[in-house]
């Protein structure tokens, strides 16, 4: 308890947002069975706690990023202070590096954004590429781009993915009939592991201030 009194403003926040997400992840694998409900009344709480698992992941990854972000802001940083993954980040976000503009127009319009963007103060975008999926290809692209430490393949790439995998299968109305509780309790914990993993290099970042330029 004095551990977590003890720590910056910023990290109990990140805390918060795992907390309350991990008792939600074990309150939806336990509730089927709380309370007498029939075989099919389990079977569909059990099929619909999936999207809702990875629903909470997908938020912490949105808010935690989010409080990250706000966090650096804060610090009032010059573009020659942050770490050029942060920057090239950015920019991608905002001018959308990736498009191709064969207008020359537009290549005009984007140096211009550009040369603004170098002299003004840095105002980091809260704005996260999660794609709509957060597997694991994009959860580590995420934490390249704020220059944190990526997640194992193993364990994490094949679970992570299966929540994924799983989840898209049931939005999509297909018929999953291998999920039981075994399931449940599985993506449950993989999830909770994960999340802690990622608050883990959140925090190391900003302990290490890898979000620094390395020639600062």
């Amino acid at each position: 308890m004095d551990r977590v009194r003890n720590m910056p403003s910023f990290e109990k926040e990140l805390l918060h947002e795992v907390q309350w997400r991990i008792d939600e992840i074990s309150l939806l694998k336990t509730i089927p069975h709380l309370y007498k409900f029939s075989d099919i009344q389990k079977k569909v709480l059990q099929k619909y706690s999936i999207p809702s698992i990875y629903s909470l992941w997908e938020g912490f990854v949105s808010d935690s990023f989010s409080l990250y972000i706000r966090k650096l802001n804060e610090l009032k940083l010059l573009m020659n202070q942050l770490s050029q993954n942060i920057i090239v980040h950015d920019l991608d976000v905002k001018y959308h590096l990736s498009d191709g503009r064969k207008n020359f127009d537009k290549k005009v319009s984007l140096v211009k954004n550009v040369y603004n963007y170098i002299k003004s103060p840095i105002n980091l975008s809260s704005n996260i590429p999660t794609k709509s999926n957060i597997n694991f290809n994009v959860i580590n692209d995420v934490l390249k781009r704020f220059k944190l430490q990526p997640l194992p393949e193993k364990p994490y790439g094949k679970e992570l993915d299966k929540l994924v995998l799983i989840r898209n299968n049931i939005s999509h109305g297909q018929v999953i009939a291998s999920i039981d509780q075994g399931l449940i309790d599985e993506l449950s914990i993989n999830t909770m592991n994960i999340i802690y993993e990622v608050f883990n290099r959140i925090v190391e970042g900003y302990r290490n201030k890898t979000y620094l330029n390395d020639s600062f």
